[in-house]
């Protein structure tokens, strides 16, 4: 009786399974092949351009995927945003960027597509032109998308980005508050407030003035410090595998083993605190 009925689990599992294949084979075969084939004209051609007035704006919000951002500071009185590149048909709305009261939002994201879509392909660029006295807030967020940045001074700069990094140069914020995942931050002629986390990224900070707190947390990446010689600061450094190196004379005020310290250089006016789990930290001059 035992056997027998081991026989029959064994046939409906088997006729489970049979049937299983049957019916993957038939969505497959609805569905398409896994991997996109792009044929050549496929792509469509975007080339768009929306102007805004910049009297009333005090915050310019980004989101965009696939898509490097370059901010240009110019001579003009308006907000110009400038999307162009190849993406699939139809996948990016023409009213990507708005205007509501105070505040520009540009959406790069591809449209919502029913199911899953293996046929996406994005290689854009936004250049969004900002009036070289705009002083206001930046805030981007990107996935697979650089920020470059030059010769500005703004209130606040928040960046978020998977898999893209942040380069400026001559750059001021008030307060910066940056993350990346597989991205690394690098800002020369900086001045400002700033805090930053990074995965798998490096820190790259040079000063041309310092009288701000730095806050950086690190996994698997380095922080390289740039201070003017004059510079005085508190540092706190905590690692679990990295090593620190300074070009300042650090008085130690506290040990913890050999990768743990506090000290200060000077008065210690200003504050910086790294945290890393296997980076190192450079303060150079």
């Amino acid at each position: 009786m035992l056997n027998l009925d081991m026989k029959k689990i064994v046939m409906i599992l088997l006729s489970l399974m049979v049937v299983s294949f049957a019916l993957a084979g038939i969505l497959g075969a609805g569905a398409g092949p896994w991997t996109a084939s792009i044929v050549p004209g496929s792509l469509e051609t975007i080339d768009e351009t929306h102007v805004f007035e910049s009297e009333e704006v005090q915050e310019i919000i980004i989101e965009t995927i696939s898509t490097d951002i370059n901010i240009i500071p110019t001579e003009e009185s308006t907000v110009k945003v400038h999307l162009y590149g190849e993406a699939t048909p139809n996948l990016i709305p023409y009213d990507f960027a708005r205007q509501s009261g105070n505040r520009i939002s540009v959406d790069v994201r591809p449209k919502q597509q029913p199911g899953i879509n293996f046929n996406t392909i994005l290689r854009l660029t936004l250049d969004v032109y900002v009036p070289g006295e705009y002083t206001e807030k930046l805030r981007a967020q990107t996935v697979s998308g650089d920020l470059l940045a030059s010769d500005l001074s703004l209130q606040t700069l928040a960046f978020k980005s998977v898999s893209g990094k942040l380069r400026a140069t001559d750059f001021n914020a008030e307060w910066a508050d940056l993350s990346t995942t597989s991205g690394n931050l690098s800002i020369s002629g900086f001045a400002g407030e700033l805090t930053s986390k990074t995965v798998s990224g490096d820190v790259t900070l040079d000063y041309k003035e310092f009288a701000n707190n730095i806050t950086v947390s690190t996994t698997s990446g380095n922080t390289t410090l740039i201070l003017p010689e004059d510079a005085e600061f508190s540092v706190q450094f905590q690692t679990v595998s990295g090593k620190a190196n300074s070009d300042f004379p650090i008085t130690v005020d506290s040990l913890s083993g050999n990768r743990n310290f506090a000290g200060t250089v000077g008065s210690g006016e200003n504050r910086v605190q790294v945290r890393s789990v296997s980076g190192n930290l450079e303060i150079n001059k």
